[in-house]
């Protein structure tokens, strides 16, 4: 998961390769809009093969990462919980697997389990 400005670096493009080659299906997301909304993130779900991942990789910022980090609790599987229930305070209590790589300094994104969306 990053942006269309990050996504054609050539140190993103080398990641995208290794992982590639070592994993037998992946999806790229590179579409997140900055200051993301709870809209944004249900059309990318809407648009995942399927609602269940192994891991999520973020690389990008504050916004690439929020969203990374609610992919990682709403594409666990049976036991995912919803965006409107976490919206509605919900704990999760499951998280699939996520590494977040800030290319960006000073939102600290990367340091906290929060996500950040505008709520329109």
């Amino acid at each position: 998961m990053t942006d269309r400005n990050i996504v054609q670096q050539p140190g993103v493009q080398a990641l995208l390769n290794q992982v590639k080659a070592c994993v037998p299906a992946i999806t790229l997301i590179d579409n997140v809009p900055p200051e993301p909304s709870q809209h944004d993130v249900a059309h990318i779900l809407e648009a995942l093969p399927n609602a269940r991942t192994e891991l999520v990789i973020g690389v990008g910022g504050g916004s690439v990462l929020d969203v990374a980090k609610l992919l990682s609790l709403l594409c666990v599987g049976d036991d995912a919980v919803y965006l409107d229930t976490l919206l509605a305070g919900e704990k999760p209590t499951h998280r699939t697997a996520s590494l977040l790589i800030p290319t960006t300094a000073g939102t600290g994104s990367e340091a906290t389990p929060n996500a950040i969306l505008a709520i329109p």
